[in-house]
Formats: structure tokens, C-alpha cells, sequence
């Protein structure tokens, strides 16, 4: 099923939404970071300073692409950002899967929270992980 099927663009709700998602970035991109972070990876590969730093831009780089994602109700808009930043990144030596990873991880964060329409947020999230393949 595609996200239009899923849940149609309803400009009003999903301009609320991205406004909600905006001001949580922060807190949506601490859990996240948290939750990757349990797995020493992160910081054995990139070191602590240096992870933790660009772990914070990308995960609000990834909040803000997605609010543009809903008030344009263009599910492009984060696949396009998805496959532009799987190059950018994958030269500084993270893989996809890490990416898909956080993507997916901010999806459940969101979700978690219950917004009203966190429904089309994670579709368009899914809609990422999917340009990645």
C-alpha cells in the first residue's frame, strides 16, 4: 500500500503535525540517539564527540525534512532526502541499514507519542526506508 493510499493529505492536520514534530525535534532526536547508543558501535566507529554531535544534526536534518514531507504532502520530499543523504553518508562511512535504522527508530518515537495523524509521519518515514533499497 502507498502512503496516498494509506492516509490522504489532509493539509490542515499534517501542517499541525509538522508543526508538533518541529517542536520536539530535540526530544525526538535525544530518544533516538539514546536508543542507537546502547549499542557501542557508534561510538567505537566515530568516537563519542564526533558521533554525538552529527548524530544530533542529522536526527533534526531528518525531523525537519520530514515536517516539509507533510505540509507539502509529498511523500518524495523524504525519499528524495533519503537517497541524497544514503550518499553523502555512506562516503563518511555509515551504511544504509543504519540510516533505514534511524528512520526507522524516529518512526516509533513519533508513533509512541500518539499524535493525532503520527499515522502519515510514519508512512512517510517508511516511504524513506524504502527509497534506500
Amino acid at each position: 500500500m502507498s502512503v496516498s493510499e494509506a492516509a490522504p493529505h489532509d493539509p490542515v492536520a499534517d501542517r499541525l503535525l509538522a508543526e508538533q514534530l518541529l517542536a520536539a525535534s530535540e526530544e525526538l532526536t535525544e530518544q533516538v540517539i539514546g536508543e542507537m547508543y546502547r549499542d557501542p558501535f557508534w561510538v567505537d566507529r566515530f568516537g563519542a564527540p564526533r558521533a554525538n554531535k552529527h548524530g544530533r544534526q542529522d536526527g533534526n536534518h531528518h525531523v525537519a525534512y520530514l515536517a516539509e514531507a507533510l505540509r507539502a504532502g509529498d511523500p518524495q520530499v523524504m525519499e528524495r532526502y533519503a537517497r541524497w543523504l544514503q550518499q553523502v553518508l555512506t562516503t563518511r562511512g555509515m551504511c544504509t541499514r543504519h540510516l533505514a535504522d534511524n528512520f526507522e527508530r524516529l518512526g516509533r518515537a513519533i508513533a509512541a507519542r500518539g499524535w493525532p495523524r503520527h499515522a502519515r509521519a510514519t508512512e512517510l518515514l517508511a516511504a524513506a526506508v524504502d527509497a534506500l533499497r
